[in-house]
């Protein structure tokens, strides 16, 4: 096929980029809409091989993700499959693995991104790729993309052994990489940024992700991890680490942990590639006593908050001035003892005690008396509730002493005027006390009673009756 070879009289082959398992791949133009594509043709006489590769492409077609080569266009001209990827300034990993720019923090980023596209490609259906140096898209800004995600691979090239192979030749720049104590110090040089253990950590996971004993999953999370931690410094200890060429990476189930205990003198001299140089250990002994001046400052701050907050409080409760409409501390010890009002089961019990030393003729004094009070239903609350102060309260004894007789019927008093009601209760045997408070009855008329009338009132018992005052009276 000639590189001049149009296909479907609207895309142009030009040059080849790279042989695909069951195809080629072309740079070309789109001459309808004027733009630079990326072809992936196959050319066969056998129909059969074109309606399979076709089939592939159909299944692959709706993924969009910016981690793969996004599919524009397929279609079939005979002898030709074709389908148009879109392009990117780059090219394939292959041809740049040897010399690419990427430092070993753009490598593991770029992995661990590539590593997530694999996964969302998954949740979607697409799998089974091969993931290697040969099929990835070196974006000239370092963003790494899958080209082929239709054709089938080994297992060792596709999933997490090919994510873990790919983050191997890049950061080795090899398209053979190994693990063996050579490639082992050619990789520990390559991962500056990384400390000594986190660098023997990643390499246990690459040998056991080749060993297929980690997930995909497993290995993006651990990438994560890597990319997300701070760059560690140079220092003597992973130069020594370095230089050692008889180390030997941990298990990974062993813990990395710098021992904490200090032997004394003489007992025990640990080898010079594991002692700690004089001067970390000096800022580690200045920084003991900074920190427990620190702690000790934020003690007394919190201290001198406290006390301050406490004496705030005292000043309030026995100093401050009172609110606007409270009486302050002298003029509530001038005021006689007021009547009580709670409130007991909705309703309001006023009671009127005796003062202090004022007694009966018989010299005792007197029990105080209560009244209960029933509570206003909605229909009969006012729209402004009446302060207490303003209401009358007039009260009558029972004409009949509560230990003589039996219980007496209650009169209806509701619907008469004050005069009426008070007249028939006194008729009844009964004591009285009515309440003068703002209602829609017209004002002078018993608008509710307690007990309710036809109700037993035993002897000696009050009733209470409310007399409006008129509607929209204050």
């Amino acid at each position: 096929m000639e590189k001049s070879r149009s296909i479907h009289s609207r895309y142009v082959l030009g040059r080849p980029i790279l042989p695909m398992v069951s195809g080629m791949l072309y740079r070309g133009k789109d001459l309808a809409l004027h733009r630079e594509v990326i072809l992936y043709v196959v050319e066969s006489a056998d129909d059969s091989v074109r309606q399979t590769a076709m089939a592939k492409l159909k299944e692959v077609a709706p993924l969009s993700d910016n981690r793969f080569l996004h599919m524009l266009d397929v279609g079939m001209e005979k002898p030709y499959l074709f389908a148009a990827l879109k392009t990117f300034e780059g090219r394939p990993l292959i041809e740049a693995l040897s010399r690419h720019p990427l430092s070993d923090r753009e490598v593991l980023s770029g992995v661990f991104e590539l590593g997530r596209g694999l996964q969302d490609a998954m949740e979607e259906g697409v799998q089974g790729f091969a993931v290697h140096a040969a099929n990835v898209w070196l974006c000239d800004d370092g963003r790494l993309k899958i080209i082929n995600y239709w054709d089938k691979a080994h297992d060792r090239e596709r999933g997490a052994q090919g994510l873990a192979r790919l983050l191997l030749q890049l950061l080795t720049r090899s398209e053979e990489p190994e693990l063996g104590p050579q490639g082992e110090r050619q990789l520990r040089a390559a991962l500056a940024s990384l400390n000594a253990v986190q660098q023997a950590e990643l390499i246990a996971m690459l040998r056991r992700t080749a060993a297929r004993q980690e997930t995909l999953s497993s290995l993006v999370v651990h990438l994560g991890l890597l990319v997300k931690s701070p760059e560690a410094p140079s220092s003597k200890i992973a130069s020594s680490i370095d230089e050692d060429e008889d180390f030997e990476a941990p298990d990974a189930t062993m813990r990395f942990e710098r021992p904490i205990r200090r032997e004394p003198a003489g007992r025990y001299a640990p080898p010079a590639s594991s002692q700690v140089p004089a001067d970390e250990e000096e800022e580690e002994e200045e920084e003991r006593p900074r920190a427990w001046k620190t702690g000790l400052k934020l003690l007394l701050g919190a201290a001198l908050v406290c006390t301050a907050g406490a004496a705030v409080f005292v000043w309030l409760v026995n100093e401050a001035p009172p609110l606007p409409g409270m009486p302050s501390k002298q003029e509530a010890s001038a005021q006689p003892p007021a009547a009580d009002e709670t409130e007991e089961g909705g309703g309001t019990q006023v009671s009127t005690a005796p003062q202090a030393g004022a007694s009966s003729g018989t010299g005792t004094a007197k029990t105080p008396e209560t009244a209960k009070v029933p509570p206003v239903t909605s229909a009969e609350k006012p729209a402004e509730e009446v302060p207490a102060e303003e209401e009358t309260v007039t009260e009558e004894e029972p004409a009949v002493p509560a230990t003589e007789g039996g219980p007496i019927e209650t009169p209806n008093l509701i619907g008469l005027q004050q005069s009426e009601a008070e007249a028939k209760a006194k008729e009844s045997g009964l004591g009285y006390a009515f309440y003068k408070k703002a209602s829609e009855e017209p004002a002078g008329t018993v608008y509710d009673q307690m007990p309710k009338p036809g109700e037993a009132a035993p002897q000696g018992t009050k009733v209470i009756f409310y007399v409006s005052r008129g509607p929209g009276s204050p």
